[in-house]
């Protein structure tokens, strides 16, 4: 038997999975451009990221697309299109695509990586040995470097 929507979101941020608005679930199973949307990654206050793959290569990404009240927005758009270009660092994700469809969806799709969140790293570890602790770090420093020096932050 099913728990009522109200129940149901309850639980899940009692159990830390975070909620999802319906638009975001209602693209699973579509296409953005070459590309299929396999499942939610995570949503925002801009915008939702995807699993996906590109249906030529059949290659994995992750598709960040724009909800549509930002996607109307001139200034947000700007700003998505610039952090899109400014990603040429070993540190920052690797974005192959960035366009919109003919119904003004605004989308991006990067390389996909799998792996654990440093939350969840430290949830699970919780204490990381000092050297990986270290290389952590440098890693996000130079890769929050690239992006104040392209005028992200």
């Amino acid at each position: 038997m099913g728990h009522s929507p109200a129940l149901r979101d309850t639980l899940q941020q009692s159990a830390g999975i975070p909620l999802l608005s319906a638009a975001a679930m209602a693209r699973v199973g579509t296409r953005v451009g070459d590309y299929e949307i396999e499942g939610v990654i995570g949503e925002g206050g801009t915008g939702v990221v995807y699993r996906g793959r590109h249906v030529a290569s059949d290659r994995p990404v992750a598709i960040k697309v724009l909800h549509d009240h930002c996607a109307r927005k001139k200034d947000v758009v700007e700003q998505f299109i610039g952090e899109a270009r400014a990603t040429s660092h070993p540190n920052v994700i690797d974005v192959t695509d960035l366009g919109t469809t003919p119904d003004g969806t605004v989308f991006l799709a990067m390389e996909y990586l799998e792996g654990e969140s440093l939350q969840n790293r430290l949830r699970r570890v919780h204490r990381l040995p000092l050297f990986e602790a270290i290389n952590i770090l440098r890693q996000v420093a130079r890769g929050l470097g690239a992006a104040h020096e392209a005028g992200i932050v």
